[in-house]
């Protein structure tokens, strides 16, 4: 099972191209967009245009999967994951994007598809849904955003990302909740948005540009 989790998108391509196996031009890559989806409908559709645009732009086969186009339909879910290289879970609101998961029963698909090969990458909300719990993140997502609050993660892996590290605007907010997480027992990595880590089973690397 392989993972490579940021705070904003792949600083270091070139790594990334090494890490899936694949050149750029030839990773078949699904965007995971739900994360977004509490946004008016308008700078929705920006802001998935600009991430198309910025997977594209690598050279990457992008295309978005809406999560929600398969409530109910599990299987058929599975074999579009399965067509990737790459499922890639963009940032926005944890829990939107927790509750997207849930609603389209896609947290077996999701782990069934990585046994199989695919790649997990998430950014921000995306590398925080991968971990042990999005308890403590409240202080800053809203979990009112999404129709149903959940707070268990996926647990594909035992550390709990804390991303966008060394922000001056995000300082206490991040601070705080690392605070939480480690009162509860957690392990926490730390990701700047120039840093990325590298997950390889039970193995994890870190890695940074600049």
């Amino acid at each position: 099972m392989k993972l490579y989790l940021s705070s904003y998108g792949i600083p270091d391509p070139q790594t990334f191209s090494e890490f899936v196996g694949k050149s750029l031009t030839d990773i078949r890559f699904g965007l995971v967009f739900n994360a977004k989806d509490h946004k008016p409908e308008e700078e929705r559709q920006q802001k998935l245009s600009e991430a198309l645009d910025y997977f594209g732009g690598m050279g990457c086969k992008v295309e978005q999967i809406n999560l929600l186009d398969y409530v109910g339909k599990a299987s058929e879910l599975l074999a579009k994951f399965k067509q990737l290289d790459v499922l890639w879970f963009a940032g926005g609101n944890t829990y939107v994007l927790r509750w997207a998961v849930a609603k389209s029963n896609a947290e077996e698909a999701i782990k069934e598809a990585l046994n199989s090969g695919v790649i997990y990458g998430g950014e921000s909300a995306g590398a925080i849904l991968a971990g042990p719990t999005l308890k403590h993140y409240e202080a800053a997502d809203e979990p009112g955003a999404a129709p149903e609050a959940i707070y268990g993660a996926l647990g594909l892996v035992n550390v709990a990302i804390v991303p966008h590290w060394g922000s001056e605007k995000y300082a206490q907010v991040l601070a705080s909740i690392e605070r939480g997480l480690k009162a509860d027992g957690h392990t926490t990595i730390r990701l700047t948005d120039s840093e990325y880590l590298l997950v390889t089973d039970n193995e994890m690397a870190k890695g940074s540009v600049g």
